[in-house]
């Protein structure tokens, strides 16, 4: 990006025109759709006097119309989330393009040299990047999440689409229609393998195996008390998948990502030893395979900004490495808050957003990109990493069978396939062959081996 002050005189060149009003806002989704995305290069001029944004490529112009920024300084409201979208096929040349409508109408025009697009791809793309949707509405689950039941892309039946993308490829098709010179970034589809270590292993001792199985007999749960004697005596650790889990990834030629816990007193916490011998063994087996080690903050640390640093600050000494990467245990964040605490923190990049409730696109992205917090209304040194699957999301939020959940995890691969973009997976090492999860195996070796489609760029 170049600012004003320095415009080339190439006609070549892609000048890009912007308003006033929501103009840190604006300039940040052209450096996503543009720089981040595209990797092409533009240069900035300000126009005081128009209120949309123009891009234009000698006398070939592009005019996206601002349906949503109509101050300086924005505001956001309740009343501000639509209550519906549209939906429709966009043309440009030859080509028709998927496109939702959150702002704007969903129409493009063109006549001779100019083009005029109505929707408004720069608000709707901040609107899914920067999450601002979920801090004005204040639903909330009894885990203080907000509901994916309560997301527009849910209510408007979009969260399977990475919109975020489709508008990214209808802006290059235009860009194209009007003669640019520059080649776009090339990317491959891929698949990112991460697991949320909370329990490493079934039993952390002998002496766990009695007092768990000792508590039952005194509730008088003797099936789980039962089922307790039996995997102990089988010296099969239904937890102990790690080994599978690199395996996986190196079959695949890629790097696995290990989310560790230190800490916690919840309920929701399970408390094991980070410095264990047995913990610390297993830590060194994934880096010394070359797989990654990252933070799973407890519970308690979304909104807790000291309790997080001592947690970072526990695995560092374990690993005798910094720590910059995670998933927040449970989902639990709140925007722009546990961005900040990351931030502060420094973090390098996180990979919480997706929902429990659902899989798909809570980002509406399919590509890694950099914070923006809409209320201090700044980017942040910080990349998300967007999450598209949980396996527990599968099983217990949506209730899918083998079948289902297979066909769910194909067509999102296959979604991610169509934008050459990353498929960021979760799968705990508790939820392979055990008790509850008959069957998931099938659809844990379908989300490894089923096969990308990879479109050239």
């Amino acid at each position: 990006m170049i600012l004003q002050e320095n415009l080339s005189s190439n006609s070549n060149a892609l000048i890009v025109s912007i308003p006033t009003n929501g103009s840190k806002e604006i300039q940040y989704m052209l450096r996503i759709y543009l720089e981040i995305f595209l990797g092409i290069s533009y240069q900035i001029s300000k126009n005081h006097q128009d209120q949309d944004t123009s891009l234009a490529i000698g006398d070939r112009e592009l005019t996206i119309r601002n349906a949503f920024w109509r101050k300086a300084t924005p505001e956001y409201s309740v009343k501000d989330i639509p209550q519906k979208v549209t939906k429709s096929s966009l043309q440009v040349g030859s080509k028709k393009h998927p496109s939702v409508c959150i702002y704007g109408n969903n129409q493009l025009a063109q006549q001779d040299k100019k083009w005029v697009l109505d929707n408004d791809i720069l608000a709707n793309g901040f609107f899914m990047l920067t999450r601002w949707e979920e801090s004005i509405n204040k639903v909330r689950d009894q885990h203080d999440r907000f509901p994916s039941s309560e997301a527009l892309a849910v209510k408007e039946n979009f969260l399977d689409r990475p919109i975020v993308n489709e508008y990214t490829e209808l802006l290059w098709a235009i860009l194209m229609e009007m003669g640019i010179k520059q080649a776009r970034k090339k990317r491959t589809a891929h698949i990112v393998p991460t697991h949320d270590v909370d329990m490493p292993y079934y039993f952390k001792s002998t002496g766990h195996y009695f007092k768990k199985t000792a508590w039952h007999l005194s509730k008088m749960h003797f099936k789980e008390a039962s089922t307790e004697t039996k995997v102990f005596l089988s010296g099969q650790d239904p937890y102990d998948y790690h080994e599978k889990q690199m395996s996986d990834a190196e079959i695949m030629g890629v790097q696995a990502s290990f989310f560790f816990m230190t800490g916690g007193s919840s309920k929701y916490d399970p408390a094991y030893q980070i410095g264990s011998k047995k913990i610390t063994s297993l830590i060194a087996q994934i880096q010394n395979r070359g797989h990654h080690i990252g933070l799973h903050p407890s519970y308690d640390t979304y909104n807790n900004l000291q309790l997080f640093r001592e947690e970072k600050q526990r695995l560092e000494e374990t690993i005798g490495n910094k720590i910059t990467t995670g998933r927040q245990h449970y989902l639990r964040f709140s925007i722009p808050e546990t961005w900040r605490i990351w931030e502060e923190s420094e973090m390098e990049w996180d990979s919480t957003l997706g929902y429990a409730g659902m899989a798909g696109f809570r980002c509406g992205v399919c590509y890694d990109f950099p914070v923006y917090d809409f209320q201090e209304r700044k980017e942040l040194n910080l990349i998300e990493q967007p999450l598209i699957m949980m396996e527990v999301s599968l099983k217990q939020y949506e209730n899918l069978g083998v079948n289902d959940a297979i066909k769910k995890v194909e067509k999102l691969k296959s979604t991610v396939s169509q934008y050459n973009g990353s498929f960021v997976y979760l799968w705990h090492n508790s939820s392979y062959e055990r008790e509850g999860w008959e069957g998931y195996n099938t659809v844990y070796e379908r989300t490894l081996n089923s096969k990308f489609d990879s479109l050239s760029s």
